[in-house]
Protein backbone atom coordinates (compact mmCIF):
# COMPACT_ATOMS: atom_id res chain seq x y z
CA UNK A 1 0.00 0.00 0.00
CA UNK A 2 1.45 3.55 -0.85
CA UNK A 3 1.90 6.55 0.92
CA UNK A 4 -1.95 8.32 1.33
CA UNK A 5 -0.89 12.65 1.59
CA UNK A 6 -3.24 14.69 3.45
CA UNK A 7 -3.58 16.61 0.66
CA UNK A 8 -4.73 14.07 -1.86
CA UNK A 9 -7.51 13.84 0.75
CA UNK A 10 -8.11 17.51 0.95
CA UNK A 11 -7.53 18.26 -2.86
CA UNK A 12 -6.16 21.58 -2.63
CA UNK A 13 -4.59 23.17 -5.44
CA UNK A 14 -0.79 25.04 -5.60
CA UNK A 15 -2.45 28.04 -5.75
CA UNK A 16 -4.36 27.48 -2.27
CA UNK A 17 -1.79 25.74 -0.98
CA UNK A 18 -0.11 28.72 -0.21
CA UNK A 19 -3.12 30.18 2.10
CA UNK A 20 -3.43 26.56 3.44
CA UNK A 21 -2.81 26.23 7.85
CA UNK A 22 -3.40 22.91 9.23
CA UNK A 23 -3.50 22.63 12.45
CA UNK A 24 -4.31 19.66 14.70
CA UNK A 25 -5.37 19.53 18.27
CA UNK A 26 -3.99 17.22 20.65
CA UNK A 27 -5.34 16.85 24.45
CA UNK A 28 -2.53 17.16 26.72
CA UNK A 29 -4.01 15.13 29.27
CA UNK A 30 -5.44 18.48 31.24
CA UNK A 31 -6.59 20.61 28.70
CA UNK A 32 -9.68 19.45 26.30
CA UNK A 33 -8.94 21.42 22.53
CA UNK A 34 -12.30 21.47 21.88
CA UNK A 35 -13.41 23.39 25.08
CA UNK A 36 -10.24 25.64 24.79
CA UNK A 37 -11.24 26.88 21.12
CA UNK A 38 -15.19 26.96 22.42
CA UNK A 39 -13.64 29.56 25.24
CA UNK A 40 -11.30 31.49 22.64
CA UNK A 41 -12.20 31.42 18.94
CA UNK A 42 -8.86 33.49 18.12
CA UNK A 43 -7.03 30.19 19.70
CA UNK A 44 -7.84 28.99 15.73
CA UNK A 45 -5.77 31.95 14.12
CA UNK A 46 -2.35 31.37 16.24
Amino acid sequence: MGQILLNDLLGFSEEEMKNVKIKFNQSNGIENPVDLFKENLDLLNN
